[in-house]
């Protein structure tokens, strides 16, 4: 031991700690038995990677590379598809399509005051206070009403439909009467619209879950009210007061220019309906006639279904951008017709689906430029169902173009339907005026022209001139409908009681 000079002893250095000799025993233990022992279970583990490496490499990278061009290729037909909407002018988005919509003046735009009227209306309902209003009082639709004035007003109703020189009874007048009085401003407003030529709603697009006409349910109630003023008008005889709120409806009517065809062919027949009343509940003078006929001549010459068709082009290729670019849930769509947002498990298997649903939308697109061809003046082909686009939609598997080729053949198939029965009644009015002329029926449509029509009336259906019948008490001018087959002038005769009419013919009757 060294001693330092102060005769002290220096301790020494501090040594490293010595490990446990069972300890390193036990090492050596292991890893002379514990390797080869899991050798085996990292052996299985690498074949398996391996395996799946190869499985990705052999088979999925194959798969999704054949489903990468098989999109790359549907997209590029999409694409071709699209362009030749584009070149049409057509708009590919409801934003663009509102767009590009004619920007009215505020003081030029009926729609203006419609919504003012709406708006007074909303707030002071059309539900009337009694049960005896016709045409917008919900008890005289019941079958068996308890009270026994309403089952006695129900059954004026329904005579009216059969008859409509039936008269109403007097205390359905004075209901009705007070019922338009609390009405009054709403009338006025009506009427003040319909002297402006132009009529633009404001629409604000927001997507599928914001509705862009949440009007179209005022507009409709807007009608009925109008009905009842026409209908008391009639039955008070003051024929131009009748004739005016008539003219009054067809404005209302042509107000609904886009995205609501099946509402304007809905409310044109109600209007056709209420002048039916008209005519029969009291005389309209020739200039009223006149009036009338020019005015239901204007409202043909505007209808199309063109506009409602290319509404109809930009909210389903809204809604397959929604579906391809994973916004919108496809699976919620087809199973429960409603519009959400996709779950993660939809949006990626949706990936596989992205050229089907691009081929669909091209189909699609090309079964609506195929109506758009025929929209004003339709094929026979095209009305069957024997269409070419037709057929190859319906022999394939896509849903959502289906969709639109079931519902496309209807809107043209109605719209001509309403293009004749307008036709009908500008015959029917022309029909009139020469019963003033003449105190007879003309023998037939051809003594119309020149001095009453500009041509003879033909049927859209058929193509030839619209069937004509004098009957003892007036006459029936009627097309034979959708279905082509003239049902006999029965359908406007008056059904026995307890009888319903069959057969879809459309035209205008008059009774006198």
């Amino acid at each position: 031991m060294e001693m330092t000079s102060a005769g002290n002893a220096v301790p020494p250095p501090p040594q490293p700690p010595r490990a446990h000799k069972g300890f390193l025993r036990g090492t050596d233990a292991f890893l002379s038995a514990g390797l080869p022992m899991l050798w085996p279970l990292l052996r299985i583990i690498i074949i398996v990677i391996l395996a799946l490496l190869t499985l990705i490499f052999t088979f999925f990278v194959p798969l999704v590379a054949v489903i990468g061009v098989n999109n790359f290729l549907a997209a590029r037909e999409l694409a071709a598809v699209r362009k030749v909407a584009t070149d049409r002018g057509l708009a590919l988005s409801m934003k663009e399509y509102l767009a590009a919509l004619p920007d009215i003046p505020d003081s030029e735009n009926a729609a203006l005051i419609y919504l003012d009227a709406f708006e007074k209306l909303n707030s002071v309902g059309i539900d009337p206070e009694t049960d005896c209003v016709p045409i917008v009082s919900r008890a005289l639709a019941r079958r068996d009403p308890a009270d026994r004035k309403v089952r006695d007003a129900r059954q004026v109703s329904l005579r009216i439909g059969r008859d409509a020189r039936t008269p109403l009874t007097d205390y359905m007048l004075e209901d009705s009467i007070r019922y338009l009085a609390d009405r009054a401003e709403v009338l006025a407003l009506l009427h003040q619209a319909a002297s402006l030529d132009q009529c633009q709603y404001p629409v604000d697009w927001q997507g599928f879950d914001a509705p862009p006409h949440a009007h179209l349910t005022s507009v409709h109630n807007s009608m009925l009210l109008l009905g009842v003023a026409a209908w008391v008008a009639a039955e008070e005889k003051r024929p131009a007061d009748a004739a005016s709120r008539i003219r009054d409806s067809l404005a209302l009517t042509r107000s609904l220019k886009v995205m609501a065809l099946g509402v304007e062919m809905e409310l044109l027949s109600m209007t056709v309906t209420n002048l039916q009343r008209v005519v029969a509940r009291t005389d309209l003078s020739p200039d009223d006639l006149l009036s009338l006929e020019v005015d239901f001549s204007n409202t043909l010459a505007a209808f199309s279904a063109r506009p409602a068709c290319e509404a109809t082009l930009a909210f389903y290729l809204d809604l397959y951008e929604g579906f391809l670019s994973d916004s919108i849930s496809m699976s919620a769509y087809t199973s429960e017709h409603t519009v959400r947002k996709p779950r993660l498990t939809e949006r990626v298997l949706t990936f596989p689906d992205k050229a089907h649903l691009c081929r669909d939308e091209a189909l699609a697109i090309r079964c609506l430029l195929r109506a758009l061809d025929n929209i004003d003046s339709p094929s026979s082909d095209f009305l069957t169902g024997s269409d070419p686009v037709m057929a190859e939609i319906n022999q394939s598997d896509y849903v959502i173009c289906k969709e639109v080729a079931a519902l496309l053949p209807d809107v043209v198939t109605r719209a001509e339907v309403t293009r004749a029965r307008l036709r009908a009644v500008i015959a029917g009015l022309a029909a009139l005026r020469y019963y003033s002329d003449h105190a007879s029926w003309p023998p037939s449509l051809d003594d119309l022209v020149p001095g009453y029509l500009d041509a003879l009336p033909v049927d859209p259906v058929t193509a030839k001139p619209l069937i004509y019948v004098i009957k003892d008490d007036g006459i029936i001018i009627y097309s034979v409908g959708a279905n082509a087959i003239d049902d006999g002038e029965g359908y406007y005769a008056e059904p026995p009681e307890g009888t319903e009419r069959t057969g879809d013919d459309v035209g205008f009757r008059i009774w006198k």
